[in-house]
């Protein structure tokens, strides 16, 4: 899964940087985050919420999805 195309498809999002945190990123706030759990799941990922809120950025927040899958 590509965490930028994944995130500016179905958030009103634009990604300038893959280095970003994922509550960093303009316009994506708590509400999101809980939608974006909900999201993951239905296309099969086990990740965690700590997992999600621990990844550095949003390279390392792919990453950690792409396993879960």
């Amino acid at each position: 899964m590509q965490i930028k195309a994944f995130l500016e498809d179905n958030f009103d999002v634009t990604i300038d940087s893959m280095e970003t945190h994922l509550l960093e990123v303009p316009r994506f706030d708590s509400l999101s985050l809980i939608e974006l759990m909900a999201l993951l799941e239905q296309h099969g990922a086990t990740i965690s919420l700590d997992d999600v809120m621990a990844a550095e950025n949003l390279q390392v927040l792919e990453t950690k999805i792409n396993a879960s899958l």
